[in-house]
């Protein structure tokens, strides 16, 4: 069976911890932090990032170093934080209700906007990146079109900006919205959102409708589903992890009923028909929920300063973690093992060896983020971001439905392996496999008119340059004598080299910004479908 971690965090200044869920042994401890509640997210496979509460920062830690790595400082004081799955996008909200957007390779503030008229409590990406949900103490729940975020067309400056609109906006509750959960599915996917006002709701997102709202006995903090959806679990502030089954009785036509009381035992749990189950475990309020990766346990993070793992067949607390120094815990995450946090468990329980242990030799991008929109970060004016070409299926079918996956797989190996080339498709961790090659001439000439389709042009440019070169060698001066034009033959040569070459750049960069074009046109088509 997969190893599983559990990463747990407070709001209080102390180190963020990984235990092992199976066996309950600390593996590592990171610090030093003090984050909210959802203030704490994977960011790709080799980051964690947290929001520090007391001051106006971000910080990032690896795997396998337990020091902060880095830390970007923000224009306020952030209360959520999340990132894209891939790790390209990363998001936070504020405590005045402004989202920000950073591409993550380049450390751009992509967008910054007022999205909410409260401060942010919640935010969640959707397994596809493509999508931003944003919950805030105005009591709104937003979808966001990254499509809409990121069109570069728009100019903040311009005195006819308008502030972007989100896609759904849902007013369903009356008090602030405390969490939201984005199911699978991409665009048929369902979004479970929470409130303190002690409500449960369930939205479609193809259509925004409201399919199904649920009352419970007090405030809710947390929310999350199962992966195959068939049930919801809801952290109360009275310290109860609360079941709700998706599927109702076919008799009950209202798409909101009242969950009947029950009446539960430590660290137990009783049902109530068709209503909810209670697992009480807690002595003090639920913060945070996670599921574990293969759907069979839930851990549950509370103010108490522990986290129980619940058995979800039995709905019994099967084990139970006391996080760091007895500090309320506001943040759990469940996660396959990383690979290089194994190594923390050779010298003992939160144990590192000298110096730091050895990380993966091919980290993802990671540049200071900048506080202010208009800064190019750590990067030239004239420069992109790093880009990792990860081959996960949406970006497969998206290049096969344009007809250029022939075109990005011969110019991104190329530019990723340079004297390498893909011989097996992709590894399990993201990465082209690649061995050695001699690259002849014939196989550069190939990879270039493949990836820019600039062949042709640079036929045509030869031959026009050959009539121009089929001019005498030397001109008649004013004495009737010969002179020689070697110099001025040498920096003409010069000047058509450096022609040509820009020409070809040009055609190139045309080329690519044409691919992207097309591959943003099918993602908001199969986004909005």
């Amino acid at each position: 069976m997969q190893r599983q971690v559990v990463i747990l965090s407070s709001n209080v200044e102390t180190n963020v911890t990984a235990w092992e869920l199976g066996t309950g042994t600390q593996l590592s401890s990171y610090k030093t932090s003090s984050s909210p509640r959802n203030g704490v997210c994977c960011l790709g496979r080799d980051y964690l990032v947290a929001a520090q509460i007391s001051k106006d920062a971000l910080q990032f830690w690896t795997w396998h170093k337990d020091q902060t790595v880095q830390r970007s400082f923000v224009a306020e004081k952030p209360t959520a934080v999340s990132g894209s799955m891939c790790g390209t996008y990363l998001a936070a909200g504020g405590a005045s209700g402004t989202l920000y957007l950073w591409e993550v390779a380049s450390g751009r503030l992509l967008r910054s906007w007022a999205a909410h008229y409260k401060g942010v409590t919640c935010l969640a990406f959707d397994e596809s990146g493509l999508m931003l949900f944003s919950g805030a103490q105005d009591t709104l729940a937003c979808v966001w079109l990254l499509a809409e975020l990121l069109d570069v067309a728009v100019d903040s400056s311009d005195p006819s900006y308008h502030r972007p609109q989100p896609l759904y906006s849902w007013s369903d509750h009356t008090l602030p919205v405390t969490s939201i959960h984005v199911g699978s599915g991409e665009a048929t996917a369902i979004v479970a959102t929470c409130s303190l006002d002690r409500t449960a709701k369930i939205h479609r997102l193809s259509d925004g409708c409201l399919l199904m709202s649920v009352v419970l006995p007090t405030g809710l903090n947390c929310v999350v589903m199962d992966a195959g959806e068939h049930a919801m679990y809801c952290g109360g502030s009275d310290g109860k992890v609360y079941e709700v089954p998706l599927v109702r009785p076919q008799h009950n036509n209202d798409t909101s009923f009242k969950a009947s009381t029950s009446t539960s035992v430590n660290a137990g749990a009783s049902t109530a028909p068709y209503g909810f189950t209670c697992m009480e475990g807690h002595s003090r309020a639920v913060n945070a929920l996670s599921m574990s990766v293969d759907g069979e346990n839930l851990v549950s993070g509370s103010d108490d300063g522990t986290a129980c793992v619940w058995d979800l067949r039995s709905r019994q607390a099967v084990q139970v973690i006391q996080g760091s120094g007895k500090h309320p815990i506001t943040g759990v995450i469940v996660l396959r093992l990383p690979e290089h946090m194994a190594a923390a468990g050779s010298g003992g329980a939160g144990s590192f060896q000298q110096g730091g242990r050895q990380g993966p030799k091919r980290m993802q991008p990671l540049a200071p983020l900048s506080k202010y929109p208009g800064v190019s970060g750590s990067l030239q004016p004239w420069e992109g971001p790093a880009m990792i070409i990860d081959g996960r299926q949406p970006f497969e079918g998206l290049a096969l439905q344009c007809g250029l996956w022939g075109a990005v797989t011969d110019a991104s190996c190329s530019s990723i392996s340079g004297s390498h080339r893909a011989v097996g498709g992709w590894s399990e961790s993201g990465w082209p496999i690649l061995e050695p090659r001699e690259w002849s001439k014939r196989d550069e000439t190939s990879s270039i008119a493949t990836a820019s389709g600039i062949q042709e042009d640079k036929k045509s440019f030869d031959a026009s340059d050959s009539k121009k070169r089929q001019q005498p060698s030397g001109s008649t001066g004013p004495s009737g004598r010969v002179t020689s034009n070697k110099m001025s033959d040498s920096g003409s040569d010069e000047i058509l080299r450096l022609k040509e070459e820009l020409r070809e750049t040009q055609a190139l960069a045309k080329k690519w910004k044409d691919l992207h074009a097309k591959l943003y046109e099918v993602a908001v088509k199969e986004t909005l479908e």
